[in-house]
């Protein structure tokens, strides 16, 4: 079911999105970019996942609690993984959450519908909600 969503991803952003920090760097907040996609696998294996991934893709160890507590955090895996997580899906796969780099405050559960509806003319409304959100949050955050 991903693959074309992944397909269109790759073709459209191949040239935007900014290469993962190198593996031998620590990770930290200085090491984030400005558009990153972080792949959260739901593939049934290390295997799968490492041969559905595209070269600018960061993504979370297949083994990680991270991965798990990602999954639970954004109610979003494939169906198969509902038991072993133990939670109930509010999002279907392929999901496109975007995030906002500084906050992290979820910008849209609907990326992979503002791809087809807008290409590569994405970016600039995912940023478009990026600059809302912070005004928000200067406007109403003490």
């Amino acid at each position: 079911m991903s693959t074309p969503v992944t397909e269109q991803i790759d073709k459209l952003f191949r040239e935007v999105l900014m290469e993962p920090p190198d593996e031998d760097s620590p990770r930290n907040l200085l090491q984030r970019h400005g558009v990153s996609l972080v792949y959260v696998s739901s593939d049934r294996n290390e295997e799968e996942m490492e041969e559905y991934l595209k070269p600018n893709w960061m993504t979370v160890p297949f083994d990680s609690e991270e991965r798990a507590a990602l999954k639970r955090r954004f109610a979003t895996c494939a169906r198969r993984e509902l038991p072993v997580l133990g939670m109930e899906r509010k999002h279907e796969i392929p999901t496109l959450i975007v995030l906002s780099g500084p906050t992290h405050h979820v910008l849209t559960f609907h990326g992979v519908k503002d791809i087809e509806d807008l290409g590569v003319n994405a970016i600039d409304h995912w940023m478009d909600l990026e600059h809302l959100s912070a005004a928000l949050d200067e406007k109403y955050v003490d």
